[in-house]
């Protein structure tokens, strides 16, 4: 009995890093993938177009036979059209190789450091709330999510390809907040798990050519690993006794 409790211990622990590494994203990084945009956040940033986190999947390939499960898509492209990103992507490790993505073409040298402030501003949406209240504390009246958002995007556009005179009022001050705490110490920002999505099959400089958008993978934390551990542990552990058990004859 206590065996079994052991081992059904060990797998819910053990499984647990698989289940958290799911929730986001299942395609194949390093790769060149089939990119389905499926809508956007359907949140307006007040200057006409929509923000926040958009979702995609990557489209059944030679090394897939059925579609991914939808991922967030991040957009750090203002100047195409994600309606035309339904195509062929680069998917370029935000740690690795730039070539293929879009300031890595034309900044190589400032390219990984202007992602990693793009792809920071991005995991803000996680948290959006808490700078909503910084920004209502720190300004008079109170800011929308569309003023939140919509700041928070307008910064990722105007670091990576964007106009700086998106938004205005709230929004810009809300812009503003958000750039300065993009230039700030990112030094304990990881950059691990995030991916930039460029397409394959058009030039990056054509007009015609869909938008560029960051993808972030699941990461395990270190506490993740750690339930990893203890599962496996109790599991052989669990194992282990079962032998000496059947060693002794019983």
């Amino acid at each position: 009995m206590k065996r079994s409790l052991f081992v059904a211990l060990g797998v819910m622990i053990a499984l647990q890093p698989v289940q958290a590494s799911a929730q986001i994203f299942n395609g194949t990084p390093n790769s060149v993938e089939y990119l389905n945009f499926i809508e956007g956040s359907h949140q307006g940033g007040t200057y006409g177009v929509q923000v926040g986190p958009y979702s995609g999947r990557f489209g059944a390939s030679a090394s897939r036979t059925a579609p991914t499960s939808p991922f967030a898509l991040y957009c750090v492209d203002y100047e195409h059209y994600a309606s035309n990103s339904n195509g062929l992507v680069n998917v370029s490790s935000l740690g690795g190789d730039l070539s293929n993505t879009r300031i890595g073409s034309t900044d190589a040298t400032h390219a990984y450091d202007r992602y990693k402030q793009s792809a920071f501003l991005s995991s803000l949406y996680d948290s959006w709330g808490s700078h909503q209240s910084t920004l209502t504390a720190g300004f008079a009246g109170t800011f929308s999510k569309a003023e939140v958002w919509g700041g928070l995007h307008a910064a990722i556009w105007n670091i990576s390809t964007g106009p700086t005179t998106l938004g205005s009022g709230r929004t810009a001050v809300a812009r503003e907040y958000f750039l300065g705490l993009a230039n700030g110490d990112l030094t304990d920002f990881s950059t691990e798990g995030w991916y930039l999505l460029s397409e394959a099959d058009v030039g990056l400089s054509s007009r015609y050519s869909g938008q560029e958008f960051l993808m972030r993978v699941a990461v395990p934390e270190p506490s993740t690993i750690f339930l990893l551990l203890t599962g496996m542990v109790l599991l052989v552990g669990a194992n282990r006794k079962r032998l000496v058990v059947l060693d002794q004859g019983v």
